[in-house]
């Protein structure tokens, strides 16, 4: 059975006192209590669904059925034809159960409303540190690396790009092409496993692969790696949106929705 949420444990999680709590849940205006607290300790109400009290209740909202999907810099940059793929798989997803997708892309920030749950999709961590705070909607993390226990992370298991170019290449050594505008985090614990190629564009891309016609390559991106193999027809695609994934993202969502406790925070595919 699980454990009733109290108000020591959104004070405790909040990193505030629980008179704090108490203050913003009965909305003290005598209190001097600043935006950013008030706004963290209402999303951990909503996060635990914590119901201690009327004020407590009035901050659960009725369904909209509205999915919010924010987009990092790769989805205005030659990283697009993927995330385009991604939009499409998964708002033909989320339909299946009723739901909308309401495309913000990357930015500007601002607090949503009108929306169940929001997936931050490659995005910096800057622009989700700057949203998450002003929005009380559940959140999932696709393709980033942000460390935050209360919410789910979402990402491909890093040694899965060796195990398909080991396979491909018969152990040999490769390079990892990697579209410029994925989450800096994440690239970096790429960088840290392999040795990687940023490419900003189709012509630096076209570029590099004519230059280099012998070299083992894999291709970060389905739609990515398709590009990739109009030039050098042996480019390994290395396809980090798969139906699997989507899958993952909306259970995610979906369990974050439903207010389930996070017992592992990262989820990999």
């Amino acid at each position: 059975m699980k454990k009733k949420v109290t108000i020591k444990d959104i004070a405790r999680e909040s990193g505030v006192s629980v008179a704090t709590v108490s203050y913003v849940l009965n909305d003290r205006k005598d209190q001097k209590i600043s935006e950013t607290t008030r706004n963290k300790v209402l999303q951990i109400v909503n996060l635990y669904n914590y119901k201690g009290n009327a004020s407590a209740r009035n901050l659960a909202r009725g369904k909209t059925f509205n999915i919010a999907l924010y987009t990092g810099e790769a989805s205005s940059r030659i990283g697009a034809l993927d995330e385009f793929a991604f939009v499409k798989a998964l708002t033909t997803r989320i339909a299946r159960d009723g739901y909308d997708l309401v495309y913000h892309g990357n930015g500007p920030v601002e607090s949503l409303t009108n929306v169940d749950g929001i997936i931050f999709h490659g995005t910096t961590n800057e622009f989700f540190r700057e949203a998450s705070p002003i929005n009380l909607a559940p959140i999932v993390l696709v393709d980033m690396v942000v460390g935050d226990p209360l919410f789910y992370e979402i990402n491909n298991s890093i040694s899965k790009v060796g195990e398909e170019a080991i396979k491909a290449f018969d152990y040999q050594s490769f390079k990892l092409l990697l579209p410029q505008g994925i989450n800096a985090q994440l690239r970096s614990r790429l960088r840290r496993t392999y040795h990687c190629i940023d490419i900003e564009t189709s012509e630096e891309l076209q570029t590099y692969l004519l230059n280099n016609p012998t070299e083992r390559l894999v291709a970060y991106g389905k739609e990515f790696g398709k590009l990739a193999q109009l030039f050098k027809k042996d480019v390994l695609i290395f396809d980090h949106l798969t139906s699997d994934k989507v899958e993952a993202v909306w259970h995610s969502l979906k369990r974050a929705m439903d207010r389930e406790e996070i017992l592992h925070n990262e989820v990999n595919i």
